[in-house]
């Protein structure tokens, strides 16, 4: 307990003085107190006095034991505060969450591109199969090493932030630097920890003033208990007025968060329904996350051109060192593995053979994937003569007697870390870039020109919907020299001698480059959403990079004035990527035991038959005649879905004549004019009970492999944005409209409308229901899709059976009326067929159960959805 004698006053001793050089205050009073020592030593530190009538205080001597007790009725105890630590692992976790989703949209946005630009070129190499095929396959290259760089660096900025939150304090680890330029600082310094200021109402002493001015001090003064309380500021510091308005803006702060939790929810309620408002909040979430990190990406790029342009401009590098980070920042500075000359020696050819190496496989496969699994030879000679030289190069030092061209290593060779005392790698290096960048650039224009050889094929609908553009041969052909001289003459101010320009003059010649070429893309990129702007972009983001060469951050291990030392940063980075490993072997092993325990143990059956078929009055609603649509009577469900099979058949009609026979109806074909793309089938069913013919537009289904690379293109972005729900993006929670939206930009300026190949059957099917009135649509899985599309898109009723939804893609495909798509189908699958989870559902639907199969291919079946259909409404006529 607390007890204050009345009129004592403690004195502090003479020897009492703070460790940053000021006097004592009444904050370091209390660690001063040591009645242990004033026990045994003689001299006590605090002497108990009382104030007399005349306002003076005189000492009262009192023995060491008495002293002791006193002591201990004086000091009051500790205060109770916030937990520290407690406070910050909550804001390192939740600062984590943040970055979660962010990393997880980039990826995915990644891979929806890739998906697109990887089908345009698929199309225009099965579309005109001639010497141009390398050509595309290079451009679809060159696009996706510019994309995957900037993923990278983007993916590399997120892993730091991580690595900040979770590492250890500074103070230790004096060893460990930061793999990089000390100008990684930049993301270094957001330490969100610092938050808990916000909510721990004690100061630190170290922010406290100095004693009261006037204060007498001496052995023989002393200062009261009230002006030395543990918990309160100096009141006559200096710097009291500044922490006593920190103090009043912390609590003002906790006040706002108190009213935010307690009225923020109901007030947004009262607005907007809770779900809604959880989607905005999950859509808000992720889209800041994503901001965040390219934010901070675009800042530490811009601090280090910034921090190196100046230290140009000043004369404080030397050639040499420009030289070198020319070098590392086009990411040739890897660092070595191990010693010895094998690791140690011409570690920029290492790279560049390392890159044909793969890069020649990659296109390879690539040919044979894009090539509808079919291999050419000319690729295959130029792949293989790839792969052969990159190997050697990769290999050179086990080559017999090339040890000992000691000639031939002068200018080739050069010694890690590559600290540019030698222009040779440097020469070497620029030139290789300077013909990858023209070759691929050019391909790149050739791809686009391919491109817009077809873009006359988009209806007019689609032309005004996604913006389509025109861009004369003679325009892209002239872009890309120019942007090649931009980026020519930006690569050359870093290699150029001193004696032809100076550093000081280089510094404004490289700005007005970089901002030049970004200036280029953007404007270009903003206009025509053609591959060509589009990679120009991304390799003009790349160059708004300087980095430093590990020569001068990693000297003989010690730091230079390039770098600087982050404790503990090796241990941080080894504990994320093992939570990471952890995390994705998690999902592996929960996705093999799924397995696994689906395939080994079936589930729980309960073999009594159902209500319907214990009840042979009562039949599903679904089996009514009039279902789907009471206008296209006498066909039902069955019928339909018949009808959607017939479209697979060799003979549509001898498939169907079970059905016909059943309903009492003839059909016959109509000839439909040949696409090349879509397949489908135009039946002209008549019966007695309808006076009118019924026109149905059957569309076949996916059936080869060009069937499965337009199921990829139409449906892959939805689906990943979905899937990377489960990785913290809550996709699925976002509102509708959002959605679709974000699929849209994806579609219109990665995709090429051209290639949506349901063109022909859109307008085949518009010009019949201009003719005629009874028009349906139908069809099963990608058919089924493309039926729900038309249908909407023209305004007639369609059919689906096992048909991914549209929930996500409808503005992407062209669809603005979405009460039309929301009233006008019906789609149909089978319980455990996974193909219409792959985006959210519009519409009417039916689900049925699937029977013995729970999951997989036996449940997207159309031959088994005919089969249930017929079991459930008791059909026996099934085919």
């Amino acid at each position: 307990m607390d007890t204050q004698l009345p009129g004592a006053v403690l004195q502090p001793p003479n020897t009492l003085v703070h460790r940053h050089g000021r006097e004592a205050s009444a904050y370091d009073l209390e660690s001063s107190i040591d009645p242990t020592s004033a026990a045994i030593d003689g001299p006590t530190p605090v002497d108990i006095v009382h104030a007399n009538d005349s306002g003076k205080s005189t000492p009262e001597p009192t023995s060491a034991p008495a002293q002791l007790g006193t002591l201990k009725t004086t000091i009051p105890p500790p205060p109770i505060v916030f937990h520290t630590d407690a406070v910050i692992i909550l804001l390192r976790i939740l600062l984590i969450f943040f970055l979660v989703p962010g990393v997880s949209l980039w990826l995915t946005f990644a891979l929806c591109v890739t998906v697109n630009v990887g089908y345009t070129t698929f199309s225009l190499i099965n579309s005109k199969p001639s010497n141009e095929t390398i050509l595309y396959l290079l451009a679809f290259a060159f696009y996706l090493h510019a994309l995957q760089r900037v993923v990278r660096s983007l993916l590399r900025t997120a892993l730091r932030m991580g690595v900040s939150i979770w590492r250890c304090g500074f103070g230790a680890g004096a060893k460990d630097m930061w793999p990089g330029r000390w100008v990684d600082h930049t993301i270094m310094k957001w330490k969100p920890w610092v938050l808990h200021m916000l909510c721990l109402p004690s100061v630190p002493d170290d922010l406290t003033g100095d004693l009261p001015a006037g204060t007498p001090q001496g052995t023989n003064k002393a200062l009261t208990l009230g002006d030395l309380s543990i918990d309160k500021l100096d009141p006559h510091s200096p710097h009291a007025k500044f922490f006593i308005r920190v103090e009043w803006f912390k609590l003002f702060l906790l006040f706002l968060l108190f009213l935010l939790v307690l009225a923020g929810p109901p007030l947004v309620l009262s607005v907007i329904d809770f779900w809604t408002a959880v989607g905005y909040l999950c859509a808000s979430y992720a889209f800041a996350s994503l901001f965040a990190i390219a934010v901070s990406n675009l800042c530490a790029r811009l601090y280090r051109i910034g921090r190196y342009l100046r230290e140009l401009f000043r004369n404080e590098m030397e050639h040499d060192r420009l030289r070198a980070m020319y070098v590392a920042s086009a990411g040739f500075d890897s660092k070595s593995k191990g010693e010895g000359k094998d690791v140690a020696k011409g570690q920029v050819l290492n790279i560049i053979g390392n890159r044909l190496f793969w890069g020649s496989i990659i296109v390879f496969v690539s040919s044979i994937v894009l090539n509808s699994m079919r291999v050419y030879s000319t690729i295959a000679v130029l792949c293989g003569v790839f792969f052969l030289f990159g190997l050697i190069v990769r290999c050179r030092w086990y080559l017999p007697g090339y040890s000992n061209l000691t000639s031939v290593h002068q200018y080739i060779e050069n010694v890690l870390p590559y600290d540019g005392k030698s222009a040779a790698p440097a020469l070497v290096l620029f030139v290789a870039r300077m013909l990858y960048d023209f070759c691929g650039i050019g391909c790149l224009v050739a791809l686009d020109i391919g491109r817009m050889s077809i873009q006359s094929d988009v209806p007019e609908r689609w032309k005004y919907f996604v913006d389509v553009k025109q861009v004369s041969n003679s325009v892209l052909a002239s872009y890309a020299p120019t942007f090649f001289a931009i980026f020519f003459f930006r690569d050359a101010l870093f290699l150029l001698p001193e004696k032809l320009i100076s550093h000081k003059a280089r510094v404004p010649l490289m700005v007005f480059v970089t901002l030049a070429m970004l200036a280029l893309a953007i404007s270009f990129r903003a206009s025509y959403a053609l591959y060509t702007y589009s990679t120009t972009l991304l390799i003009a983001i790349l160059s708004l990079d300087l980095r430093d060469a590990r020569f001068y951050w990693d000297r003989d291990g010690k730091t230079s004035g390039s770098s600087v030392r982050l404790p503990n940063i090796r241990r941080a980075h080894r504990t994320s990527l093992v939570l990471l490993f952890m995390l994705c072997t998690a999902l592996a092993v929960s996705a093999i035991v799924g397995v696994c325990l689906n395939s080994k143990v079936p589930p729980p059956r309960d073999n009594r038959p159902s209500f319907l078929l214990r009840n042979s009055s009562v039949l599903p609603p679904f089996c009514a005649p009039a279902y789907p649509y009471s206008s296209a009577q006498p066909l039902d469900l069955h019928a339909f879905a018949s009808l959607a099979e017939a479209a697979y058949e060799d003979s549509p009609l001898a498939m169907l004549a079970p059905t016909l026979s059943r309903l009492n109806m003839s059909a016959s074909l109509i000839s439909v004019p040949v696409t090349g793309d879509v397949h489908f089938v135009h039946f002209n069913l008549s019966s007695s009970g309808n006076s009118s013919p019924l026109h149905i537009i059957s569309i076949r289904g996916t059936h080869g492999l060009d069937d499965v690379f337009q199921d990829i293109y139409l449906f892959s972005s939805p689906a990943l944005l979905r899937f990377s729900s489960y990785f913290g993006t809550f996709f699925s929670l976002w509102p509708q409209q959002t959605l679709a939206q974000v699929v849209r930009l994806l579609y219109r300026y990665a995709a090429n409308p051209a290639l949506t190949y349901f063109f022909s059957v859109e307008d085949y099917v518009a010009r019949v229901a201009a003719e005629n009135s009874n028009v349906y649509v139908t069809g099963h899985s990608l058919g089924g899709g493309l039926a729900l599309l038309t249908g909407a898109s023209v305004n007639v009723p369609a059919v689906g059976f096992s048909a991914p939804g549209l929930a996500s893609s409808y503005l992407a495909f062209g669809v603005t009326d979405k009460d039309t798509l929301m009233t006008g189908n019906v789609n149909t699958w089978l319980d455990g067929d996974p193909v219409p989870t792959l985006d959210g559902q519009m519409g009417s639907v039916v689900v049925l159960p699937c029977g013995t199969e729970t999951w997989g291919a036996g449940c997207h079946s159309s031959v088994r959805i005919i089969e249930r259909i017929a079991k459930l409404c008791r059909i026996a006529t099934a085919t």
